[in-house]
């Protein structure tokens, strides 16, 4: 049994009231589905979700590790990466630059839908954990797993694999864990081609950091002032 919190998933949607839904059953997410604020499936279908991701955001995503000290995206990057659950990405064969600057300076992960729009946001996510996983022999790991500090609003882009057909084809890479994850179809073969599109992602992701003014007219009363406020949270209650 998990808990949803629909603000948590979907900040940038008006939800009215707290909502905090325990989800046992199928039948209990299709109820949950028709509160408002919430998108339905038949509306952006894809097949490769679970039930874990129902409210999250499906659409492609590029995802790169950066030094957060940087002063630009294209400065920061470290790494390509792939969101596998919604608070954890992976980093297959982790470049020596990226596994030296983890070591001494705060990581962050920057993931962009793609292709990159404006009006969806780009999110900044600390890294306060990293794992490494080594075949013994081999000085270089295969894979880093970057546990987040918050979750991601968008949907996974890992697919269901077999772990037995990923271990054959690391086998028969070399141990190329990026294309054996890409041949076995657990990622789509342009996953990581992150570089290209870090220049937009630079720019958007500064206008985003810019708060949206909504000026209000002034109110007659404090009354009035403060029963719009209440709108906002339900731990006011109106009129009392």
């Amino acid at each position: 049994m998990r808990l949803y919190d629909i603000r948590e998933n979907f900040p940038h949607r008006a939800v009215s009231g707290c909502f905090m839904f325990s989800v046992p059953s199928r039948r209990g997410l299709g109820l949950l589905r028709h509160i408002r604020g919430m998108p339905s499936r038949k509306h952006h279908e894809r097949e490769d979700l679970s039930m874990c991701d129902v409210y999250a955001i499906p659409t492609d995503l590029r995802v790169s590790v950066q030094l957060r000290a940087a002063t630009s995206l294209v400065d920061g990057h470290r790494a390509a990466g792939v969101l596998v659950e919604s608070d954890m990405v992976w980093v297959p064969d982790p470049p020596a630059v990226f596994l030296a600057d983890s070591r001494t300076h705060a990581i962050e992960i920057v993931i962009s839908p793609f292709p990159v729009r404006e009006e969806l946001l780009i999110e900044r996510i600390k890294v306060p954990v990293i794992t490494t996983y080594e075949r013994e022999g081999n000085d270089r790991p295969a894979l880093a797993d970057l546990r987040l500090a918050s979750r991601s609003r968008y949907a996974p882009q890992l697919r269901e694999f077999s772990g037995a057909d990923l271990a054959r084809e690391l086998e028969e890479t070399g141990g190329d864990m990026q294309l054996a994850l890409a041949r076995i179809g657990a990622v789509s073969s342009d996953a990581f081609d992150v570089e290209s599109s870090l220049k937009q992602m630079s720019q958007i992701v500064n206008l985003q950091g810019i708060p949206d003014r909504k000026p209000r007219q002034p109110f007659a009363t404090y009354s009035d002032l403060v029963a719009a406020a209440c709108k906002v949270t339900c731990r006011c209650i109106p009129g009392t």
